[in-house]
């Protein structure tokens, strides 16, 4: 199953291209859907990889994500994820990513963002409402990369995330 999603940045390509790469760690900073990033035990030497922990929506889980075919002259990046802590029905195993982020103008650039989703046996019954649910959800996370990358600030759906995770804290 192929989800593709495409917005329009007002900013350089450089500057995403920051965010997405140079600064990949950073994922819970911007993301609402991600409490907490850290790398990946298992990554080796310059390897980009983490552990994405999930938020309210799959609490207990989270993403072993790679970073792969890195291309700094066309702005490609091949990001791989496997879920993981989900319940065993769960119906995704994971994706790999294509980001594409391709300039426009000098200060405005078009990020293209191609999913293969992997579904387990059972996922291809439910593909409709997968595939209409994770497109959603990677547009959802293009606006608020928009947002970071414009205004440096997280997008609200985010702040309400920090705040969630403050009042749990708090608990």
């Amino acid at each position: 199953m192929t989800i593709s999603t495409k917005i329009t940045i007002d900013a350089p390509a450089s500057k995403v291209w920051s965010v997405l790469v140079d600064d990949y760690m950073t994922l819970d900073t911007w993301m609402a859907s991600i409490d907490r990033t850290r790398p990946l035990p298992s990554a080796t030497g310059a390897q980009l990889a983490r552990i994405a922990e999930i938020g309210a929506g799959a609490p207990g889980a989270w993403m072993e994500e790679t970073a792969s075919k890195m291309d700094l002259k066309t702005y490609k990046i091949t990001i791989t994820s496997k879920l993981r802590g989900l319940p065993s029905v769960a119906p995704l195993k994971g994706f790999t990513s294509d980001v594409q982020i391709r300039e426009i103008s000098p200060e405005k650039c078009e990020v293209t963002w191609d999913t293969l989703a992997s579904l387990k046996v059972h996922g291809y019954l439910l593909s409709y409402g997968i595939n209409k649910g994770l497109k959603a959800g990677f547009y959802r996370g293009l606006e608020e990369l928009k947002h970071f990358v414009e205004t440096g600030k997280p997008q609200p759906r985010k702040q309400k995330a920090f705040d969630r995770l403050e009042t749990m804290a708090a608990a």
